[in-house]
């Protein structure tokens, strides 16, 4: 726009531009509106930038626990008859009790690994489950929540810690598609801030349309937020054309893990299958808001991710599969060819350093499909010793990890425990004894490690 001191030219040069203005606020509006409609805010003007594809090179030769823990509590989960179980699919730890969720039972231990009893039961009855989904505590009104049946009954059984039942809470009508996770945490329900979390895959089995993968619900089963990876947006019909298409199911359909779900005192971050932004969760706003960008290069295309028969061109993309926090660090798991790496990236400073495992692109027997099979790198333990610590579960301060009985009996050598130096002697000196006493088919040896 020119300026003059003509009145008239003035006028009409500034008119048309504040109708353009006016049509500029009107659109930004609408988009802004049609974001929060999804649930997921407008990206700050600077988010910080992960550059995963980058960064794989930048290795060092270990990650030490003592570095993101404080403490750590070993615990030898009681083997007993009515306490055997096979299967570690979920747990929760409260300040005094240890709850197993082995999927056809819910088992509670006290802090030290004693057996306590059983809680609920397996059936059809009002008060039993026939699959236990997931579990969740709430340590306040020291009460176990279990998702019962998700996608049948879709029930939620609410029992005291001791077991006594309370309540059965309908989550969705029968036969909706709540769950859908094939991860070995169990990784679809989960229970925080007095509220049920819920992460599904796709496709949709119940023939709705909705592709929703992360909902929220109060305790009365109302929902408070339902959350979409906005990359599904735009192809919602060949979602749902694959998951329809039962004659070939193996070359053709579609699938999505559940997101990734990480808690670390008040930050909660998900990351959806599409690996491309970390978001964390306003829990008074029931927004997500981007927090991190990922960078992991060239990207395959929405067809190689959500098909479940990989191509070998797939793996070799860069996915990141895991997010861990801690007070100066995001840790995550990324994946490349046949290798598992453990990232840690500096929140201050930005900087990554990696150290990784070796593993291998098989083929599964019973469905003929690639899948990478890689064992996460681990946290050198040197402050009891042992096997490397990965966490297979977490909570707002505790990172848990499982170990097999027969692991520890066969891969750690007890001379070489006894005499190196650790940060916590007494416990090296424990978890020893532990080692001594276990039998090839005990329950798990939990390592329970409190965050700094």
């Amino acid at each position: 726009i020119q300026y003059t001191t003509r009145s008239g030219l003035f006028k009409q040069t500034m008119i048309p531009m504040k109708k353009y203005i006016y049509l500029v606020v009107l659109l930004l509006a609408f988009i802004s509106c049609n974001k929060r409609k999804q649930g997921i805010e407008s990206p700050p003007k600077i988010l910080n930038e992960i550059f995963v594809a980058d960064s794989l090179q930048n290795e060092t030769t270990e990650f030490l626990l003592s570095d993101v823990v404080s403490d750590i509590e070993i615990i030898p989960l009681e083997t007993t008859e009515k306490s055997a179980f096979k299967f570690l699919t979920n747990l929760q730890v409260g300040a005094n009790d240890i709850f197993i969720n082995s999927r056809i039972a819910v088992l509670r231990f006290d802090i030290n690994g004693k057996f306590l009893h059983k809680i609920g039961s397996k059936g059809e009855g009002p008060q039993d489950f026939l699959i236990c989904e997931g579990i969740g505590i709430d340590e306040q009104t020291r009460l176990v929540h279990i998702a019962a049946a998700l996608s049948s009954t879709n029930q939620i059984r609410t029992f005291t810690y001791d077991g006594k039942f309370v309540k059965s809470t309908r989550i969705a009508e029968d036969g909706a598609y709540m769950s859908g996770s094939n991860h070995s945490e169990g990784r679809s329900y989960a229970f925080f801030n007095n509220q049920h979390l819920f992460r599904r895959m796709l496709p949709v089995w119940d023939g709705s349309k909705d592709i929703w993968l992360i909902q929220i619900q109060d305790t009365a089963g109302n929902v408070k937020a339902r959350f979409y990876d906005p990359a599904n947006y735009g192809s919602e019909g060949q979602i749902h054309k694959h998951s329809a298409d039962g004659k070939n199911i193996i070359p053709h359909y579609w699938t999505e893990f559940s997101c990734v779900f990480n808690r670390y005192n008040d930050k909660i971050n998900f990351l959806f299958d599409t690996n491309d932004t970390i978001y964390q969760y306003n829990d008074v706003k029931a927004t997500l808001k981007p927090r991190f960008i990922l960078h992991c290069g060239s990207r395959p295309t929405i067809s190689e991710i959500r098909k479940l028969d990989k191509s070998p061109e797939y793996f070799k993309y860069v996915v990141v599969t895991d997010v861990l926090e801690t007070k100066d660090w995001m840790f995550l798991i990324a994946e490349k060819d046949n290798l598992s790496y453990l990232l840690r990236f500096d929140k201050l400073t930005g900087s990554i350093q990696t150290i990784h495992t070796e593993g291998e692109i098989a083929e599964s027997r019973i469905m003929q499909i690639r899948y990478r099979k890689t064992d996460p790198p681990g946290f050198t333990n040197d402050l009891c010793g042992g096997l490397p610590f990965y966490p297979s579960f977490q909570t707002e301060k505790r990172w848990i990890a499982q170990f097999d009985a027969a692991d520890l009996l066969e891969k750690v050598d007890l001379n070489e425990l006894k005499s190196s130096d650790y940060l916590l002697p007494s416990k090296r000196d424990k978890l020893v004894k532990i080692i001594e006493n276990l039998k090839e088919d005990d329950n798990p040896v939990l390592m329970i490690a409190t965050l700094k």
